[in-house]
């Protein structure tokens, strides 16, 4: 509140639009995980590049993801996304969703990308941005 640049929106990203909610509703605030079903879709599901989109953003200078497991969704459709970010931050969490490590390695596998450990993240940076 307060810091015009920031605007909060009640929302996640996924994989594809639509609504999603939290499967575990029991887990501590921390551990939440989201889900896609008719009984828990109550948020605004959005896809990144449809958020970059709607923000009017053909590029963005960092991407994070600590998902809880929803980085896999995605980072599967990172395709759609990846040629705008500049550097991507992520914490992975294969048990709670396999093949989130995967995932993250096939977008950023090209020699495009330096990747290095950043305490619990795995930090992507583009070797050269072209603006």
């Amino acid at each position: 509140a307060g810091i015009p640049a920031i605007e909060v929106r009640h929302a996640a990203l996924w994989g594809s639009s639509g609504r999603v909610g939290i499967a575990n509703p029991d887990a501590d605030a921390h551990s939440f995980r989201a889900g896609v079903s008719d009984s828990l879709g109550d948020v605004r599901a959005y896809r990144v590049a449809e958020l970059l989109d709607e923000l009017g953003w053909d590029t963005v200078d960092l991407v994070k993801l600590d998902i809880e497991g929803a980085e896999r969704q995605v980072l599967d459709d990172g395709a759609s996304w990846l040629p705008r970010v500049r550097h991507l931050l992520v914490e992975l969490h294969d048990r709670f969703e396999p093949g989130c490590t995967e995932a993250f390695h096939t977008v950023v596998r090209s020699e495009e990308w330096e990747v290095r450990a950043q305490g619990e993240y795995l930090l992507a940076s583009r070797r050269v941005w072209n603006e």
